[in-house]
């Protein structure tokens, strides 16, 4: 029906590109902190470093695979949040109708700005009517249904 450009939107999206750099950057802090525990580990098993050391290294993981695990849930939810309005991947999110039907009455316009609350488009669902008469009844047998409307 049409196309939305939202700065919201594209925010969310930059945003979340945001987060996945620095969890790249987070996950690779955590890389080497594996790397260093094991190192201070070994150290310490052959009695060669103090035991502070390790215990500092060790927490520093542990703070660090918080973080990353933290990054990767806001991702998660921007993610949700994106897809419920578009593909990821386009800046524009398509309106697509909730129902079939005709539509009735515009409330836009190319290049107007729309509030969430705001109606755009009036559709008709034309397929199921539903028609109260009243009918003399001398004036009965005029009335009949299009066969149009038979086949709904």
């Amino acid at each position: 029906m049409a196309i939305l450009q939202s700065l919201d939107y594209n925010n969310i999206r930059l945003e979340r590109e945001k987060l996945r750099e620095t969890l790249s950057t987070a996950m690779a802090q955590v890389d080497f902190l594996r790397l260093e525990f094991q190192r201070q580990k070994s150290l310490h098993d052959e009695q060669a470093s103090a035991k502070k050391t390790l215990q500092r290294v060790e927490a520093d993981l542990q703070i660090e695979e918080k973080k990353v695990q933290s990054l990767q849930n806001q991702i998660q939810i921007l993610d949700q949040n994106i897809q419920l309005a578009s593909n990821s991947d386009s800046p524009i999110i398509p309106i697509k109708a909730p129902i079939s039907g005709h539509i009735t009455d515009v409330a836009v316009h190319i290049g107007t700005m729309v509030d969430p609350s705001q109606s755009m488009f009036t559709i008709v669902d034309n397929s199921k009517m539903h028609v109260d008469l009243l009918v003399y009844e001398k004036d009965l047998f005029k009335v009949k249904q299009d066969r149009l409307y038979d086949l709904f």
